[in-house]
């Protein structure tokens, strides 16, 4: 694709970047040399389904790629939505972990501090939920930046 990243943080990476997707919520990347797959949220909103099919999306590039990190950037974010989170950690998570071996996942979060505890909140209800739930078993890690996300 010839559209570019909505920032620099992403223009300045270390890596090449291969632009998979882009739409009005997210930008989806791969970037071969780290084999990570990123999903950066570019709206402040992602509507329950237009999310569900987004990350439907995805998994056909996790299909095709095998990424080792997957990287959800949610900076550009104002709202938390949990039934969106629940769907994209018992369901979606589940299916790329059991499918496709992917179990490192990193996030940004956006700099609010409601929303920091809204997805502690909304992990530690899952958490009681789902005690045998698959994301128990992943590598899930929250990061301050897209390189530091890459690299850990």
């Amino acid at each position: 694709m010839s559209a570019m990243p909505t920032t620099n943080e992403y223009l300045e990476l270390p890596y090449e970047l291969n632009i998979l997707q882009q739409n009005k919520i997210a930008n989806v990347y791969w970037i071969p040399e780290a084999k990570t797959m990123v999903c950066e949220a570019v709206h402040a909103y992602m509507p329950q389904e237009d999310f569900k099919i987004l990350f439907t999306e995805i998994s056909n590039y996790v299909a095709k790629y095998f990424p080792e990190n997957f990287v959800f950037d949610k900076r550009a974010l104002k709202a938390f939505h949990q039934p969106s989170m629940e769907w994209y950690f018992t369901e979606w998570k589940d299916e790329m972990s059991k499918l496709y071996g992917l179990k490192k996942h990193r996030k940004l979060l956006p700099n609010i501090t409601w929303f920091a505890l809204a997805v502690k909140a909304g992990r530690a209800e899952l958490a009681k939920k789902y005690p045998d739930g698959e994301f128990h078993n992943l590598d899930i890690q929250y990061k301050n930046s897209v390189l530091e996300a890459i690299n850990s």
